[in-house]
């Protein structure tokens, strides 16, 4: 039994073997897949070729789907070839802006050198101990110097009283 469900799809059942035969002209391949992807959780699917116009969707239910559902299956395997043949469409003539707006982002996300007023500007801001300091040779400055104190411990640097006031174990 043969069932035309629209100029491009024809739904077609002998016995338990179902299948829809798509035209190619009409429905790209992608859209076809990507529509056949989005149902896979109710139906397993086949793709083939049956002429040089034509797909064909071998359609196997799941356990659980009744053979009235491959009604309903058909008809949005329907709306979503069309969606996915029109986001296809959409996305060959849109490529091009598409790819001016990543290339722009991309290009405003990386890094600028450093104009020098900018750098003037942001030494301004800094206190006198890290000006000296970016201001010194670089020759005489080594990875492993401090001169802030950065690196120093919070316990030596905040400690209160050195001696250990806890008792020891073997006192009561």
């Amino acid at each position: 039994m043969a069932k035309d469900l629209n100029k491009g799809l024809k739904l077609v059942q002998d016995g338990p073997q179902t299948a829809i035969m798509v035209d190619r002209r009409i429905y790209p391949l992608d859209a076809l897949m990507s529509a056949c992807y989005t149902l896979i959780g109710k139906a397993y699917f086949l793709i083939d070729r049956s002429d040089k116009d034509h797909f064909k969707v071998n359609i196997a239910l799941k356990p659980g789907q009744s053979k009235d559902a491959l009604d309903a299956m058909a008809g949005e395997l329907e709306n979503l070839l069309l969606e996915e043949a029109l986001r296809a469409r959409i996305g060959k003539k849109t490529a091009k802006i598409r790819d001016r707006i990543v290339a722009a982002a991309l290009a405003y996300s990386m890094e600028r050198p450093p104009d020098e007023v900018d750098r003037e500007a942001e030494l301004d801001d800094l206190p006198p101990e890290v000006l000296e300091v970016l201001q010194s040779d670089d020759e005489d400055l080594d990875f492993l110097d401090d001169p802030l104190g950065i690196a120093v411990p919070w316990e030596e640097k905040f400690a209160k009283d050195k001696t250990d006031s806890t008792p020891k174990k073997d006192e009561p």
